[in-house]
């Protein structure tokens, strides 16, 4: 009786504490979104798609809470914006990019609040002053 409530407990934490994994589709087929839950709470990365099966970012969640880079790709496959986050706050460098893969803009974030202003450069790399 003890080894059969012990094994009944044992699932049941585990299934608490297991990650679900969820993909969706959009009406073509291809998938659309593919992300992580724990606990019923985006845990992990996050993967969006567009129709054509691009990549259009890439996010990573704890706890249901943004949690590590946030990436954004243009069509073309190439980075567009990267992002940081530390719990919600944006904690770390935001990068703008052309899609010639130039920097296009960059601030800094230290627990969502701007630590070095915004600075900001043409496609052929020259600083654009305002």
């Amino acid at each position: 009786m003890f080894k059969i409530l012990f094994l009944y407990l044992f699932l049941f934490f585990i299934s608490c504490f297991s990650k679900n994994h969820e993909i969706t589709y959009h009406n073509n087929g291809k998938v659309k979104y593919n992300v992580s839950y724990k606990n019923n709470k985006l845990d992990g990365v996050a993967i969006t798609y567009d129709e054509d099966g691009n990549i259009k970012n890439k996010t990573n969640y704890i706890n249901n809470q943004l949690h590590g880079q946030w990436i954004d790709y243009y069509p073309s496959g190439k980075i567009q914006h990267i992002i940081n986050y530390s719990y919600n706050l944006k904690d770390g460098e935001e990068v703008w990019y052309y899609e010639s893969g130039n920097i296009k803009s960059k601030i800094v974030y230290d627990n969502d609040i701007v630590s070095k202003d915004l600075i900001r450069w043409s496609d052929n790399g020259e600083i654009i002053n305002d």
